[in-house]
C-alpha cells in the first residue's frame, strides 16, 4: 500500500492526540475510483507510524506514544540505516537495489522509500535476507531489469525474484530472449514505471468515521531511452 507522506505525516500527528483504536474507528482510506473505504487496523496505523519515522526522525525518545515494539522496531532498523548510509550514496530519491537471500537467491526491486522498503525486508522471515548486494541511486526500471537479467545469468533465473519475469510465461525463456524483450519494451516506451495512485482520493463516511487528506500521486520513473546500462554501475556494498 503506497501512503503519500502527507498522510503519513496526518496519522503520525493524530497519534499525538488519539489513541490508535480511536483513529482506526474514526478514520479511513479509499482507493481512487472506488467506493470501497479501507479502515486502518491497529497493525497498518503502526506500520505508517515507522515508515513515517524511518524517512524522518533521527530520535525518538520524545515520542512517548510509542509502544516498546514500535520503539524497538525503529531502532532495529535505524541501526541498519546507519550502517547502510556510511558505505553508499542515500542521498538520492530512487534506488535500483538487488538483496541476497538464503540458498543463493537474489531478490531485484526499485524504492522511493528505501528507508522504509529495505529495512523492512531485512527482518521479515519471508526474505531471508542475508545481505544487501547493490543499491543504485536514480536507476530506473531498464537499469532494475538489467539487473535481473545480470543475475539470472549468473545463477539462473529459478533463482531471480523481481517483478517482471515472474509470470510463468517466462519461465523457459532463456538470456537472449529475456534481454530481447527488455529491448523491445524500451523500444515501445513501456519500460515507464507507472506507480499506481493508491489511496488518492478521500471519501466521506455517511455515519462516522473522518476522512485524512488528499494524497498526493507518485510521479512516473523519468523514460530512458539507452540501452539497457551495465547491471552493476553503481554504488555497491555488503552487509552480512
Amino acid at each position: 500500500m503506497n501512503i503519500s507522506s502527507n498522510i503519513q505525516e496526518k496519522i503520525f500527528n493524530l497519534r499525538k492526540e488519539l489513541n490508535i483504536d480511536e483513529i482506526y474507528k474514526e478514520y479511513y482510506l479509499t482507493f481512487e475510483n472506488n467506493t470501497k473505504r479501507h479502515y486502518l487496523s491497529e497493525k497498518k496505523i503502526k506500520d505508517i507510524t515507522l515508515k513515517f519515522l524511518l524517512q524522518n526522525c533521527d530520535d525518538i525518545e520524545e515520542y512517548d506514544f510509542l509502544d516498546f515494539e514500535e520503539q524497538n522496531n525503529y531502532k532495529k532498523r535505524k541501526y541498519l540505516i546507519d550502517k547502510i548510509t556510511k558505505e553508499i550514496d542515500s542521498s538520492a530519491n530512487k534506488y535500483v537495489y538487488a538483496l541476497w537471500l538464503n540458498d543463493n537467491n537474489v531478490f531485484v526491486s526499485y524504492s522511493s522509500n528505501w528507508k522504509y522498503d529495505i529495512t523492512e525486508k531485512f527482518f521479515n522471515k519471508k526474505f531471508n535476507v542475508k545481505s544487501l548486494i547493490c543499491m543504485i541511486p536514480n536507476g530506473d526500471l531498464i537499469l532494475e531489469n538489467s539487473l535481473y537479467i545480470y543475475f539470472g545469468k549468473e545463477l539462473g533465473f529459478d533463482k531471480i525474484s523481481g517483478e517482471i519475469f515472474t509470470d510463468k510465461k517466462f519461465i523457459d525463456w532463456d538470456v537472449d530472449q529475456r534481454i530481447k524483450y527488455v529491448k523491445e519494451l524500451n523500444e515501445k516506451k513501456k519500460l515507464v514505471r507507472t506507480i499506481l495512485p493508491e489511496f488518492t482520493k478521500i471519501y466521506k463516511k455517511k455515519k462516522k468515521g473522518r476522512p485524512l487528506t488528499d494524497l498526493k500521486i507518485e510521479k512516473d520513473l523519468n523514460y530512458n531511452t539507452d540501452e539497457p546500462p551495465s547491471a552493476l554501475n553503481g554504488n555497491t556494498a555488503i552487509y552480512n
